[in-house]
């Protein structure tokens, strides 16, 4: 007897491993919860992985984050006529930056290859839909359209799983994302005295987010909820209830809550700590608590040379209130400046294992002869060249060997992707392509040779 059940289980956690096994931990039996009939998928407890910001590219761990629930509902039978359900309830996180002296090359490893892999998503998606747009005009200009049925096969865009994905009715409830950088006891932001202005932060400072609900959503002609049969026609309304953004500057030791919840441990609560720091009020406010309601319009056959809009953007918002004060924006910028130079140093370092020497200055040229417009000039050149002119300089020595070994690389790569595809590459030549795709090849090598390959 077949366990109908116990398959449909197996695929569930099989299909929401691969979706979300970068960013949470725990995606397992224990965790899942699943209605054979009904269509609801429920997750609970779900732990944030520490590594689950690094393919924004931020310099920021994750030290303590969770998911209270996820309630999926499937409507089986509709598929094609009703939407997906996805319901995330509860998203707390606490994250803190990276300390770049403690850092392993395992760690850093990790940081990059999780960018990259964002890069190499986003340029494949890009691809694809440039590549649906181009072969759908030429149908339009009289061509067979064997093309764009090929394509269409091919990615599935005009397929049941794109209209699913294109109808996904998303619903966040009580989200609260909070940044803490402990600091010293005493940053220099700036020059100056002692005293007001002087550009002294005094403890570490913390940036939050914090969200009552937010609704994503298809819809009619009247904006009311509804499925669209068209993925390329699309009418989109996000609705968002009591947006707020926060940034307190000069706190001691005993308000930040990653401090606090290292010395607690492991069993502390992480919501408590995450109410009972945030602002009681409205002084530490970047932007008071915003509502507002956002509509778009999507047509990706709008005919741009008859200045057709391909998106439009309509928005619904009483009013956006800002506010600034002195201290937050040195603390801001000394912020801002940490994730820029740690951006520096991961650039070199990239750099550096493409042929890259040399170090970038950090100074400007002085006041007089070397200080002129020349002068700059030079130092602007020699701050971007380990990255910008890396690749030149290796390029000019020996032409021809590395026209051919640039061939060798693309023909194993290839080959390795084939096989990885049609299901007999090795665990060892599984590594070889994620050695090639971190290490050696630039993100538009991977996207074209991968098309190539397949």
């Amino acid at each position: 007897r077949v366990d109908a059940g116990g398959m449909l289980q197996s695929l569930a956690l099989a299909l929401l491993d691969r979706a979300l096994g970068r960013y949470v931990k725990g995606i397992d039996a224990d965790s899942l919860k699943i209605g054979l009939w009904t269509g609801k998928i429920v997750l609970e407890a779900l732990e944030l992985k520490r590594e689950a910001l690094f393919e924004l590219g931020l310099p920021v761990n994750i030290e303590a984050g969770y998911i209270g629930r996820i309630e999926i509902y499937v409507p089986w039978s509709k598929l094609g006529s009703e939407p997906i359900r996805v319901v995330i309830d509860q998203v707390h996180l606490i994250a803190t930056p990276i300390d770049r002296d403690s850092w392993t090359d395992e760690e850093r490893a990790a940081w990059e290859w999780s960018r990259k892999q964002a890069e190499i998503d986003a340029f494949a998606a890009l691809r694809a839909q440039i590549a649906l747009v181009l072969a759908a005009t030429r149908k339009e200009q009289g061509g067979s359209g064997e093309g764009l049925r090929a394509l269409e096969a091919k990615l599935g865009s005009a397929s049941l799983l794109s209209k699913m994905v294109a109808n996904l009715d998303l619903t966040l409830v009580g989200v609260h994302v909070r940044y803490e950088d402990l600091g010293d006891a005493e940053q220099k932001i700036g020059g100056g005295d002692k005293g007001e202005g002087s550009g002294k932060e005094e403890g570490g400072c913390a940036a939050g987010l914090t969200l009552r609900s937010v609704r994503i959503h298809s819809a009619d002609e009247f904006w009311k909820p509804a499925f669209s049969p068209d993925p390329s026609m699309q009418r989109k309304r996000v609705a968002i209830d009591e947006l707020r953004v926060y940034w307190q500057h000069s706190l001691p030791r005993k308000d930040l809550v990653a401090a606090r919840l290292r010395e607690l441990g492991a069993g502390a609560s992480l919501r408590g700590a995450l109410e009972a720091a945030k602002p009681a009020d409205r002084s530490d406010s970047l932007l008071l608590p915003l509502s507002l309601a956002l509509r778009a319009v999507v047509n990706a056959n709008a005919d741009v040379r008859a200045n057709e809009a391909r998106v439009r953007i309509f928005a619904d918002v009483e009013l956006i209130s800002l506010k600034l004060a002195k201290g937050q924006y040195r603390s801001l910028m000394h912020t801002v400046a940490r994730a820029s130079q740690f951006e520096v140093d991961a650039k070199d370092k990239a750099a550096a294992r493409r042929g890259a020497t040399g170090e970038r200055p950090r100074r400007g040229p002085k006041a007089g002869a070397g200080g002129s417009t020349v002068g700059w000039w030079v130092f602007a050149l020699a701050r971007v060249a380990p990255l910008a002119f890396a690749a030149t300089r290796n390029w000019n020595r020996n032409l021809a060997v590395r026209l051919a070994a640039r061939r060798a690389i693309r023909l194993e790569y290839m080959h390795l992707v084939g096989k990885a595809a049609a299901g007999g590459a090795s665990v060892r030549e599984q590594a070889r392509v994620k050695e090639l795709e971190s290490e050696t090849l630039e993100v538009e090598d991977v996207v074209l040779w991968r098309e190539l390959a397949a």
